[in-house]
């Protein structure tokens, strides 16, 4: 079970909330509704941090199928989105960053995820939050 590809940057935080979006197929104009978290619509995943953060070290991960778990990270949340391109990246909340752009290789696809934290705290000198987000087909 291979890691495909990885991206890994840091995002300023809008009203505490990061993206990972579809370079191609999102175009800002559909907003989550259903509450969960972290909140998904076709071709973007919302992701609130977990409040105060200005900033997030964001590493995007693609798998051929479920990863092992990592040592010293916990999980936050999981789902499916939907990916029209093969192309995604992290982005803020007005859309003003974009960082962290990932390859998954395949266009029209489901994908699995999940989204972790760390298990101890990020260090002085550091961002204020980090997230891994693994994604695998299905």
């Amino acid at each position: 079970m291979p890691l495909l590809d990885s991206a890994e940057d840091l995002i300023g935080l809008d009203d505490g909330v990061f993206y990972v979006q579809d370079v191609d197929g999102f175009d800002g104009n559909e907003s989550p509704v259903d509450g969960s978290w972290p909140e998904v619509i076709d071709n973007c995943i919302q992701v609130p941090t977990l409040g105060g953060a200005l900033t997030a070290s964001v590493r995007l991960e693609c798998w051929d199928e479920v990863p092992e778990w990592p040592d010293d990270w916990w999980e936050a949340g999981a789902g499916v989105v939907r990916f029209e391109s093969a192309e995604i990246c992290v982005t803020s909340f007005f859309g003003l960053e974009f960082v962290a752009y990932l390859d998954l290789g395949r266009t029209e696809s489901r994908w699995s995820f999940r989204v972790l934290r760390p298990d101890g705290p990020d260090g002085p000198d550091g961002p204020d939050e980090a997230y891994l987000l693994q994604f695998w087909p299905g």
